[in-house]
C-alpha cells in the first residue's frame, strides 16, 4: 500500500516534510498469511472462472463466504462472476447502483406517458409509439394481428388508432385478439383523456394499475427490481412536482429526456443479500469495510487508469485546471482504498486480452505495486473445458431472430408494383427483419427531430439552387435564412418549442458559414434539384430521388447532402474490401453512402429520359467538425457498379420471395431487439 500511494505527489506529506503518514495495520497478520499476489490471465473469461472456482473451493472446504470480497472499479465488471455464482448456487451479497432509466419497465412507462402527451397535443402524432405499446405482454394481443393492423393502416392511409377502431367497430369480436385489442385501446384513450384532468403523478398511478403493469410485474421473477424501479420513478416524479408547482406531463417527460441526453442517471441502489455470502462491491463501496480475503479484479489500464464518464461533456474542456495527473492520483487513492480492505490475503488480477481478442495492458497501479519485490506475479493457466462451459452458460449461442409473417396475400398486395430504392436496398442488406417492419408493414415512425431538421435543410438548399439557376447568382444570406425558418416551421410538429428554438438558432448560425465555404465548389452552369428517376435495371424496377445534379452539358455530378455528423458517418463512405481478414458490414457490402452513389450511377445509366453521363458522386456534410466542412468525392468504379448490381438483383429477388423473416441479430438493431422482445421464435 505504501509503495503505491507514495507515487502520489499531491499529498500533505510532500508539502510539509515534518508530517508522516506511515499507516500501521490495526489487526495482527497471521504468521502463515500469504504474500499479496498479482495473477495474470489470457482473457476475462479465464480470470472469471479461476477467481470464482478458487473462492467456491475454499467455501466447500469450510471457509465462511462472508470472509471474501471481490472488489472492482465498476459494477459491470461483476456481471460474469454473478452469472457463475448463480449457476453454481454460490451465495453472494451485492449492493448495486442501477440507472432506473435503463430498466425495461421504465422504458415502457415512459412510452405510454409520451404517447398520451403527444396525442393530447396533436391527435395521431404518437402512432409509432402506439404500435409498440400494443405489443406489451400484459395486453395479450397476438403479434400477427398487430402486424396485419399496421399493414392495413398503411394501405388505407390511416393511423394505427383509427384503423384499430374501425376493425373493432366492423367485427363481431370473435376474431382472436380483438377483445384484448379493444381493452388496450380503451386504456390508451383514457390515458389521453386524463392528461387534461389528472396530475402527472395521478396519471402514472392510473397507468400502473389500469395498464396492468403491477399485475404483470408481480408475476415476473425479477419483480423486486422492477417494483423498486417503479417506486424510484414515482418518487422522482413527486419530487419534481414539489419543486416545480404546476408541472405538466410534457415538462416532466422533457426533464427525463434531457437527463438521458446528458448522461444524468436516475439512481437505484438494488440489494442482493444473503446472510452468508461472498461480497461483491465497487472500490467506492468498500470504504470503511474489512475482509479476510480480498480479490481486486480487472486491474487493466483501460478500466483503472482512464477517467471515463457517461456525460456528453469533457470536464477538462470546461475546467482546464482538471489535469490528467489529478485524475491519475484520484484513481490511485481509490485503488489504495481497495487493497487496504484485506486482513489476511490479497489478490490482484488482470487479463491480457478482452473477450474479443483486443490486447490489454495492466494498470499502472499494478506496475507500481510490483516495485515491492515481496509481491510476486504469476501467469495462471485455466482449464479450457471449464472456460468453454462457462462461456456457453454465460452467453449461450443464440439463433438469429426469426418471426412469423402476416398472410402471403397481404404481403403480395404490399409488393404489388414494387420498385427498389437505395434506402430499401440498404435496409434489407443490414437486416431483412428491419425491412419487413419498415417497408412491408410500414410501422409508423415516431417523431424524429433529426429527420425534421434534415428536411428543413434540404428544402432550403433546393430553394437556393432554384434561385441560382435564374441568373447564376447565389441569393443573399438574409433571404436564405428566411427560407430556412419557413422550412423549419413546416416541420414544427416534430419539435418541442425548446427544440424548435434551438434548431432555428443552430441553422441560422450554420448556414452562412456553410454557404460561404461551399460557393467556391458550386460553379456548374446549371443545377437540377430533387430529381426523381423511375426506371428498371434488368428485371428489377428501381427508383431514386437525387438531391442535387450539377450539369456540365451531358456530364453530371450528383451530390447528396447529409445533416449527420461526419465523424459518425465515415464508415458509410467505405468501398467493400472482401480481402480483409476482419469482418464488418462495410468491408463485406460497402458503406451505405458508397452504395448510394453506385446506385445513382446505375439509375442514371438505365434512365431513358435523360442522356446523362454521371462522372462523379459527392457526399456533402452540412455540419462542420471543429469549424471544418467535409465534402467527400466517391470514385465510381466498374467493380463497384458490378457489386451493387449484384446486390440489387439478389435483394429484389429475396424481397419478392418474402425472405425477410430472419434478422441480423446485431445488438444495436432496434427491430431485432423488437422481435426478440415481443415475437415468439418460429423455431420454438
Amino acid at each position: 500500500a505504501t509503495t503505491l500511494i507514495n507515487h502520489n505527489t499531491n499529498r500533505l506529506v510532500h508539502a510539509h516534510p515534518t508530517l508522516t503518514k506511515n499507516l500501521i495495520a490495526s489487526g495482527s497478520i497471521p504468521p502463515n498469511a500469504p504474500s499479496p499476489v498479482v495473477k495474470i490471465f489470457k482473457n476475462k473469461y479465464a480470470e472469471t472462472v479461476h477467481i470464482a472456482q478458487e473462492i467456491e473451493n475454499k467455501i466447500k472446504r469450510g471457509a465462511n463466504p462472508n470472509d471474501f470480497a471481490i472488489i472492482y472499479k465498476k459494477h459491470k465488471h461483476a456481471e460474469e462472476l454473478l452469472s457463475y455464482f448463480n449457476k453454481q448456487t454460490v451465495p453472494f451479497n451485492l449492493v448495486k447502483r442501477i440507472n432506473a432509466f435503463e430498466i425495461e419497465v421504465i422504458h415502457q412507462l415512459e412510452k405510454v406517458l409520451t404517447y398520451a402527451s403527444l396525442e393530447n397535443e396533436l391527435p395521431f402524432s404518437g402512432d409509432g409509439l402506439l404500435f409498440e405499446i400494443l405489443h406489451y405482454k400484459q395486453f395479450h394481443i397476438p403479434v400477427l394481428l398487430l402486424a396485419t393492423l399496421s399493414r392495413s393502416a398503411a394501405k388505407n392511409k390511416s393511423s394505427i388508432r383509427e384503423e384499430a377502431s374501425n376493425i373493432i367497430a366492423e367485427s363481431e369480436m370473435i376474431k382472436s385478439g380483438l377483445h384484448e385489442l379493444k381493452k388496450a385501446l380503451d386504456f390508451t384513450d383514457n390515458c389521453i383523456r386524463l392528461c387534461y384532468t389528472k396530475t402527472p403523478a395521478d396519471l402514472l398511478e392510473f397507468v400502473l394499475i389500469e395498464g396492468g403493469f403491477f399485475d404483470y410485474l408481480y408475476r415476473q421473477h425479477n419483480r423486486k427490481l422492477n417494483l423498486e424501479a417503479v417506486t424510484t420513478l414515482f418518487n422522482f416524479l413527486k419530487e419534481e412536482m414539489e419543486r416545480k408547482v404546476g408541472l405538466t406531463l410534457s415538462q416532466f417527460l422533457q426533464t427525463m429526456s434531457e437527463m438521458k441526453t446528458y448522461g444524468i442517471e436516475l439512481p437505484l441502489n438494488y440489494v442482493y443479500s444473503n446472510s452468508a455470502g461472498v461480497n461483491l462491491m465497487s472500490a467506492h463501496g468498500s470504504k470503511g469495510l474489512e475482509f479476510k480475503h480480498v480479490y481486486i479484479i480487472n486491474c487493466s489500464s483501460n478500466e483503472w487508469d482512464k477517467d471515463r464518464t457517461n456525460t456528453v461533456y469533457d470536464l477538462k474542456e470546461i475546467f482546464p485546471q482538471l489535469e490528467d495527473e489529478g485524475v491519475i492520483e484520484d484513481n490511485r487513492r481509490l485503488f489504495y482504498v481497495a487493497l487496504t480492505r484485506a486482513q489476511e490475503s490479497l489478490t490482484f488480477s488482470y487479463h491480457l486480452a478482452d473477450n474479443k481478442g483486443k490486447e490489454l495492458t495492466p494498470s499502472q497501479y499494478v506496475i507500481e505495486i510490483l516495485e515491492n519485490k515481496q509481491i510476486e506475479s504469476q501467469q495462471v493457466e485455466v482449464n479450457e473445458e471449464d472456460i468453454t462451459d462457462f462461456i456457453f452458460s454465460f452467453s449461450p449461442p443464440t439463433a438469429l431472430p426469426r418471426i412469423p409473417l402476416i398472410d402471403q396475400e397481404i404481403i403480395n398486395d404490399a409488393l404489388q408494383g414494387y420498385s427498389l430504392s437505395v434506402t430499401h436496398l440498404n435496409t434489407y442488406l443490414h437486416c431483412p427483419i428491419s425491412f419487413y417492419f419498415k417497408h412491408i408493414l410500414k410501422i409508423p415512425a415516431a417523431k424524429n427531430y433529426n429527420m425534421a431538421l434534415g428536411s428543413a435543410m434540404h428544402g432550403t438548399l433546393e430553394k437556393i439552387f432554384i434561385e441560382y439557376n435564374k441568373d447564376s447568382i447565389f441569393p443573399a444570406i438574409p433571404l436564405i435564412l428566411n427560407w430556412y425558418e419557413y422550412q423549419l416551421n413546416r416541420q414544427k410538429n416534430s419539435f418541442t418549442q425548446e427544440e424548435f428554438n434551438r434548431f432555428l438558432d443552430y441553422g441560422k448560425n450554420l448556414l452562412p458559414q456553410y454557404i460561404q465555404n461551399r460557393q467556391a465548389h458550386w460553379k456548374a452552369p446549371q443545377y437540377e434539384t430533387e430529381v426523381r428517376i423511375n426506371t428498371s435495371f434488368g428485371h428489377v424496377p428501381i427508383n431514386g430521388m437525387l438531391d442535387n445534379v450539377a450539369r456540365y452539358g451531358n456530364e453530371v455530378v450528383v451530390t447528396d447532402f447529409k445533416t449527420g455528423k461526419y465523424e459518425n458517418s465515415k464508415h458509410k463512405l467505405a468501398a467493400p474490401n472482401t480481402g480483409s481478414k476482419s469482418y464488418t458490414f462495410e468491408l463485406e457490402h460497402g458503406g451505405d453512402y458508397w452504395r448510394q452513389i453506385m446506385f445513382y450511377k446505375i439509375l442514371i445509366d438505365n434512365n431513358p429520359i435523360h442522356n446523362w453521363q454521371m462522372t462523379r458522386g459527392i457526399i456533402d456534410f452540412i455540419e462542420p467538425k471543429d469549424d471544418e466542412f467535409f465534402l467527400e468525392q466517391i470514385a465510381i468504379t466498374t467493380e463497384g457498379i458490378d457489386k451493387v448490381k449484384s446486390q440489387i438483383i439478389t435483394t429484389y429477388d429475396n424481397i419478392l420471395a418474402h425472405n425477410f423473416d430472419t434478422g441480423c441479430g446485431l445488438e444495436e438493431c432496434e427491430w431485432c431487439a423488437f422481435a426478440n422482445k415481443y415475437y415468439t421464435s418460429v423455431n420454438e
